[in-house]
């Protein structure tokens, strides 16, 4: 396993680095080495695999080793180009820091209390869910007393650093003898902060999978999606598989070819390390919005104490950690970029950006769209009313990233006949049934638990940067500020969603309101770490409470980061399974028995090298998001010849589906999710052996070869 992470280390940097970069360079005013890192990796996301895509459906293959490199080499090439042509006008960087405030000491009283809540629910002195309205109203009193006070005089005899120079732990250097030391530390901070928390996010990520997993890895989502590089790597398309965007399954298609790994290989070495996207992202957005300091701390807050990203490698879902997370997030920066300094650079910058996330994932774009349409409410009409030119240009670049959108989302989503569907001039009726899959068919978590969700520390903290952001927003000028009013937005817009099942995923919404509250965050813990300017005690006892819930925060997660995972599915009966089924693979299709849900079939589908029929129990039938209206038939006659191995309709079925294997799951592995949950047994297909064979068998797996159809 350690050659093989050295392997696809090496490789992502081939892919991800040389192609993007001198994009970034021209497209990108970054202000440090993560912001340059990140939009590097960002262009290149965007670029690689839709040159690829592109070279793929010139060529009328899949996605092989030569469009793989001819993609990679094409993308660096024109990079270079673009440079040596445009490198002369370098993109300003824009300044839009807001300074945090500092907190009196009647804001203080109900933190302090607030934080005292927190620890005592950390230390399990009383149940969390009893706490969380007396934490809620402690943070509320407090941003509201602030929010009614009058700003602090600046304090005496000191020389106060703003937050876009100086580290979050030491905003005011102090012209005392005794506190010259820390003026001498402040480049070694500066330059090893944000390296330090990034080390602290890949061990979050990779300590429990090299403990506990490997050569397997946690989580679920990634079967799905290895059947799908799969397919793009014989065809350059997924087909109808699943409906997902061609983006990321083309670019895990080229860095499999590159790297000669196999698509589980890759995500088992490559996954955990993905956690420092989402924290790269909180760092930047942060750091734009509040400063250098409060940028080390959203990372660390948007990558240690956030409990979204873990679970999203808990799961494996990775491209939505990629496009949610990330992308969506830097989207974002170019926004504020946009909004602050109108130039045909940014627009672009906005438009690839944009475009890129409907690219790779259908979620992340319905947040896209979300977010676009609060910018056009908040801003496009005042806009067009006092600044025209900044209004043409907003709505030119929102033109083109419509135009690029369609484009990308055209095949993945069928959109002419999905229009059609809807407006009731053809009777394709897909796109209602998508409708009605999702919306009011989700309820959102009970509001209490929330907190523990995401995690207490970030949440709370979160909650009052955002009263912080709100009492601020008094002194707001238009449009220097305009990006933490579209901050604030993001937050509000997301945590109103995750409350209704009409939003389609509340669920999704909840679990990646995180990212903005790691940012709010940290506004937050500036803001607290200025009060000790003053050094009373109320002051400095809010602070080392903070630094207690921090603590606290961090033990529990590396706690449940570094424990044995339920979600660890792949054994290595199921492994040895499916080799056999991949030696064996002549074409055709395998019918997988169900359980609790799905993804086990999946597992074997993926390893396998097949593209269905997965199985599904009767329950499972009856729910639109598990069984969508378009794979209901193939899934219902899975479900048949599960239930009934013989007679006219099953050979049917059997010979229209091309079915080779029919597989059963034995057993699980004990202490996961579906532990004792098989749901059908081989039994009566044993009692059929002129249409059954047993063609492998081990103590997890059974598997009957269909032999007379």
């Amino acid at each position: 396993m350690v050659l093989n992470l050295i392997r696809a280390f090496l490789v992502a940097a081939l892919v991800l680095g040389p192609p993007g970069y001198l994009w970034s360079r021209v497209l990108f005013a970054a202000s440090d080495w993560a912001e340059r890192f990140a939009s590097t990796i960002a262009m290149s996301v965007a670029l690689v695999p839709l040159l690829a895509l592109l070279l793929a459906r010139i060529l009328g293959t899949g996605i092989t080793l030569g469009v793989s490199i001819a993609a990679c080499c094409l993308v660096t090439g024109l990079g270079a180009v673009v440079w040596w042509r445009f490198h002369s006008v370098t993109p300003a960087e824009a300044e839009w820091q807001m300074e945090a405030p500092t907190l009196r000491a009647a804001a203080l009283i109900p933190l302090v209390l607030a934080g005292c809540c927190v620890v005592a629910s950390f230390l399990r002195l009383l149940p969390a869910r009893t706490l969380v309205p007396y934490t809620l109203l402690f943070v509320v009193v407090s941003g509201a007393l602030h929010l009614l006070a009058r700003p602090l005089p600046r304090a005496e005899g000191r020389v106060e650093a703003t937050i876009r120079d100086h580290p979050a732990s030491v905003v005011t250097v102090g012209t005392a003898p005794g506190r010259r030391g820390v003026g001498l530390l402040l480049p070694f901070i500066r330059r090893f902060a944000l390296p330090a928390v990034l080390l602290l996010v890949a061990a979050r990520g990779y300590v429990g999978p090299a403990l506990y997993d490997w050569p397997f890895i946690r989580g679920m989502d990634h079967y799905n999606h290895t059947v799908m590089v799969n397919l793009v790597l014989d065809r350059g398309a997924a087909g109808t598989y699943m409906v997902y965007p061609p983006g990321y399954h083309v670019l895990s298609a080229i860095l499999v070819r590159l790297s000669g790994l196999s698509p589980l290989e890759l995500y088992a070495v490559l996954g955990p390390g993905l956690m420092l996207l989402p924290a790269i992202a909180s760092y930047i957005v942060a750091r734009r919005l509040f400063g250098w300091g409060a940028g080390v701390v959203a990372a660390l807050f948007g990558g240690v104490l956030l409990n979204s990203q873990w679970m999203y490698l808990r799961d494996g879902i990775y491209v939505d950690m990629l496009a949610a997370e990330f992308l969506l997030a830097l989207t974002f920066v170019a926004l504020t970029m946009l909004l602050h300094s109108p130039s045909v650079r940014n627009g672009i910058l906005v438009v690839l950006l944009g475009s890129t996330i409907v690219f790779y994932h259908t979620i992340s774009t319905y947040y896209e769209v979300l977010l676009l349409g609060l910018v056009s409410v908040l801003w496009l009409p005042y806009l067009l009313i006092r600044d025209r030119r900044r209004a043409l240009t907003l709505v030119a670049t929102f033109g083109g990233l419509g135009v690029l959108a369609v484009a990308y989302a055209w095949d993945t989503y069928d959109l002419l006949a999905t229009i059609q569907g809807l407006l009731g001039t053809s009777d394709n009726t897909d796109a209602a049934g998508h409708v009605s899959m999702v919306i009011g068919t989700e309820q959102p978590f009970v509001l209490g638990t929330v907190p523990a969700y995401l995690g207490q520390t970030v949440v709370w903290l979160g909650l009052l940067g955002m009263l912080l952001l709100v009492a601020n927003l008094r002194r707001i000028r238009a449009p220097e500020h305009l990006p933490a009013v579209l901050l604030l937005g993001w937050a509000v817009v997301f945590f109103v969603a995750s409350r209704t099942s009409l939003s389609g995923f509340p669920l999704r919404f909840t679990r990646d309101l995180g990212l903005p509250l790691a940012v709010l965050a940290s506004l937050a813990v500036v803001a607290i770490l200025r009060s000790t300017e003053r050094r009373t005690l109320l002051s400095l006892g809010a602070a080392g409470v903070m630094v207690v819930m921090v603590a606290l925060q961090l033990q529990r997660n590396y706690n449940q980061a570094t424990r044995p995972s339920r979600q660890l599915l792949m054994t290595p009966e199921f492994k040895a399974a499916g080799h056999w089924l991949q030696a064996h693979n002549t074409g055709g299709n395998i019918i997988v028995s169900p359980h609790q849900n799905q993804v086990p079939g999946s597992a074997m589908l993926a390893t396998g090298g097949y593209e269905g029929l997965m199985g599904f129990t009767q329950g499972q039938l009856g729910l639109p998001r598990v069984v969508p209206a378009r794979d209901r038939p193939e899934v219902v006659a899975a479900h048949w010849v599960l239930q009934h191995p013989d007679g006219e309709k099953t050979r049917k079925i059997l010979r229209q589906y091309d079915v080779r294997h029919v597989v059963f799951y034995k057993r699980f592995r004990s202490k996961s999710l579906w532990d004792n949950k098989v749901r059908f047994r081989p039994g009566p297909f044993k009692r059929e052996p002129a249409l059954y064979q047993v063609a492998y068998e081990n103590p997890g797996v059974v598997i009957y070869t269909v032999r007379g159809r």
